[in-house]
């Protein structure tokens, strides 16, 4: 049997990483910082800089959003505030909201506030008589913010309106009826009260009971539901609800009277006397 003599002189080779000094994750980052103290001061400062940037910004949005909000209070109160029996101040206080909501609208474009503004503006304009200047501001705000239900539904029943006060009766019945295909629209019981008055005013009593109808149905509780409740009533073709009946006659009470009283006293017997 063979015995395999081991030879002291030849020293067994160390396994790798056996008896290698072990180096931490943080001793690692804090070498690498070591070597590359320039590259990661600059990325420091980069990163220090934007956050300042980032700071400065939302700063700058929350300021542009308070001034554009305040703005928009004191236009609205110009705009809400018209005593009826001073022509004059109406007038004065309209073009003072106008003013104001076109500040708003051409300063603070990127704020919540400009896109009321812009909407509260074709109003304004609208009840200043200016329509053509409205339908312009009612288009840009479809083209702007047309991604609003709520108030898209409000932008095209005024400017529904303002093309049928213009004149534009085919376009002002198309614009209403876009009111009703918007799922979120608060407004379309009112637009189908406004298009019933309009088929109405034309004579279209058809088309007109069509739209009070749908009221009825899909919106019995609206504060339109009285009023056209009454319009129904009147357009509606009046049936015969009384027709002439047989009555039966009293015998006693309708006794026929004798046509001939000759004939009659001959029958009975009496002669009259000459």
């Amino acid at each position: 049997m063979a015995y395999k003599i081991k030879d002291p002189s030849l020293k067994p080779k160390p396994r790798l990483g056996s008896d290698a000094p072990l180096v931490s994750g943080k001793d690692r980052i804090l070498l690498f910082v070591e070597q590359n103290r320039s590259l990661v001061l600059a990325a420091l400062l980069i990163v220090l800089m934007g956050g300042v940037a980032l700071g400065g910004m939302l700063w700058w949005n929350q300021q542009q959003r308070y001034e554009a909000l305040v703005l928009l209070g004191q236009a609205q109160k110009f705009y809400i505030d018209r005593p009826t029996d001073h022509p004059d101040q109406i007038e004065r206080n309209l073009e003072q909201a106008i003013t104001l909501f076109r500040q708003i609208v051409k300063t603070y474009p990127n704020t919540p506030s400009a896109e009321l503004a812009l909407y509260l503006l074709g109003n304004a304009l609208y009840d200043k008589g200016d329509v053509k200047q409205a339908i312009q501001v009612y288009q840009r705000f479809i083209e702007d913010y047309g991604s609003d239900d709520i108030l898209l539904g409000l932008v095209y029943q005024r400017l529904g309106m303002a093309y049928l006060k213009s004149g534009e009766r085919t376009k002002g019945i198309e614009t209403l009826s876009q009111v009703l295909a918007l799922p979120a629209a608060t407004n379309k019981d009112q637009v189908l009260y406004e298009l019933g008055k309009v088929e109405e005013s034309a004579g279209n009593t058809e088309q007109a009971l069509a739209y009070y109808k749908e009221l009825q149905n899909a919106f019995p509780y609206s504060p339109f539901a009285s009023e056209v409740d009454l319009r129904v009533k009147m357009l509606e073709p009046k049936t015969d609800e009384t027709k002439p009946s047989d009555t039966k006659e009293d015998p006693e009470n309708t006794k026929e009277a004798p046509e001939n009283t000759s004939e009659q006293e001959k029958t009975e017997g009496i002669v009259p006397a000459e």
